[in-house]
């Protein structure tokens, strides 16, 4: 599976014209895999962004964390105007030929740099103020998000936020599920990671998320949380195996799901040994996920 960047050189959303010009060299990259007989699939590895930093700042919504500071470049999934950047970015990726086209893990609403919350930018506040039926201001709808909040007015205004949030998303999905399958119909769309406490905070119901991405007919494509990112000392190797358990364990049997067994860094003497390098494979494998990216 390729992607449009590496993560150290810069896991942010870029303008269309690198995403263009990435394209072709994929195509061609398509074109020499298929003549060995291996069949590609693609990830775009920023769509919203992972980090905060001043490259490539695109003239969309930027994410709003909870101490009310605007990321540099990480975007709002409810801006519309950046949703149709989505579908022209999903078109360009599309006519490469891929087989199978995901959506990484920073398709979300939390856990960006300034936003273990959600965001409150302005599109945030003034839906979910339509829901709740009048105006609030970003520091009501942060509030009320606090889990300490227990009172009725914070209830509901957290229940407007997160309908609000996942609306946002499910029609951005729709946008690029469309965008794709416009292309060709054969292409599989499907969405990375995900934990049970994450979807709840942002409203998502990830059953209905992956169907809206698959399209009508096809089966919903994942791939489960459970990265082992760290070095794997103490509990670490634990927490990536028990993450991915409990993200398949919630969903639709329906689903299928795959690995990209993300270990984040090559293994090398100064990261992972051989034998932990084998472990996590071997866990991923205890997770009885099929198919590997």
């Amino acid at each position: 599976m390729l992607c449009e960047d590496n993560d150290f050189i810069s896991a942010v959303a870029q303008p269309l014209s690198s995403h263009r010009e990435m394209a072709e060299i994929l195509k061609k990259a398509v074109v020499m895999f298929e003549n060995e007989g291996i069949v590609c699939g693609f990830y775009i590895k920023s769509l919203i962004g992972h980090f905060s930093c001043d490259q490539f700042a695109l003239p969309y919504q930027k994410f709003v964390g909870e101490n009310g500071e605007e990321s540099l470049n990480e975007l709002c999934i409810l801006d519309k105007e950046y949703v149709e950047y989505m579908k022209e970015l999903f078109t360009c990726y599309a006519e490469c030929g891929f087989e199978s086209m995901m959506v990484d893990d920073d398709f979300r609403s939390l856990n960006h740099c300034n936003g273990q919350r959600g965001c409150f930018c302005d599109l945030h506040i003034q839906e979910t103020s339509k829901l709740y039926g009048e105006a609030l201001t970003r520091q009501e709808v942060i509030s009320a998000m606090q889990a300490e909040e227990t009172d009725e007015k914070a209830l509901k205004i957290r229940e407007c936020f997160r309908t609000a949030n996942f609306a946002g998303q499910l029609y951005a999905a729709k946008c690029i599920e469309e965008a794709v399958h416009s292309v060709s119909k054969k292409i599989r769309v499907g969405l990375m990671s995900g934990t049970p406490e994450g979807e709840e905070y942002q409203g998502r119901d990830m059953d209905k998320l992956l169907s809206v991405f698959a399209g009508g007919g096809n089966k919903p494509y994942f791939r489960p949380a459970g990265g082992y990112y760290f070095d794997t000392l103490g509990d670490a190797l634990f927490y990536g195996f028990l993450n991915g358990c409990e993200t398949m364990r919630y969903l639709s049997k329906e689903i299928e799901y795959i690995s990209e067994v993300d270990i984040y860094t090559p293994r090398n003497s100064f990261t992972k040994s051989v034998k932990m390098l084998d472990l996590q494979l071997k866990c991923t494998l205890w997770q009885a996920i099929k198919n590997i990216l």
